[in-house]
């Protein structure tokens, strides 16, 4: 089976579980922490859609070199879907650790857009889950990272509809 993703050369989802399941069972028996995190491109279909599927696929290209280019060795980022990816982080300490993680994400996401793509824009939505709170097996972290994913993207939308065209009313946290 082909282990990699032929855009921005990451594992595919096949690969990702198989090494995620291995890095777990280590890290679950020396008590180590880890963090699973899903990432869902926000804007992308617009990009695809309006752009076509050469400036699509440079976005998965840019997010996915991207991602290479932050984990540190032993971690591992996938795409998992369309424009869905997930990382896996050893160790992480603490929230605070876990949180800035998430932030790094979230930026590596927003720098992946160029004037190329203008006037669309990609963000992200993102969940995570944490061994310490949520266990070490594999699909109930991914479950549990992709439902808080999910969530946070229904909250993006529901926020969105609030915002108006005129630039008057702007809400906190939409982009």
């Amino acid at each position: 089976k082909p282990i990699e993703d032929f855009l921005g050369g990451l594992p595919n989802r096949f690969h990702f579980e198989e090494y995620a399941q291995r890095l777990l069972s280590t890290a679950q028996r020396s008590n180590t922490d880890m963090a699973l995190f899903y990432i869902d491109l926000y804007g992308f279909k617009a990009v695809n859609d309006n752009l076509g599927h050469e400036a699509g696929d440079e976005i998965l290209s840019r997010v996915g070199n991207s991602l290479s280019s932050l984990l540190r060795r032993g971690d591992m980022a996938a795409r998992v879907g369309g424009d869905e990816f997930v990382v896996i982080v050893d160790p992480v300490t603490d929230m605070d650790r876990l949180l800035m993680i998430l932030e790094k994400l979230r930026s590596l996401i927003l720098a992946a857009n160029s004037a190329d793509f203008s006037p669309y824009h990609v963000s992200a939505s993102l969940g995570f889950a944490y061994t310490r709170v949520h266990g070490y097996e594999l699909q109930d972290l991914m479950r549990i990272a992709d439902s808080a994913m999910y969530e946070e993207k229904k909250a993006h939308h529901r926020q969105k509809k609030y915002a108006s065209n005129d630039g008057k009313l702007t809400l906190a946290g939409v982009k």
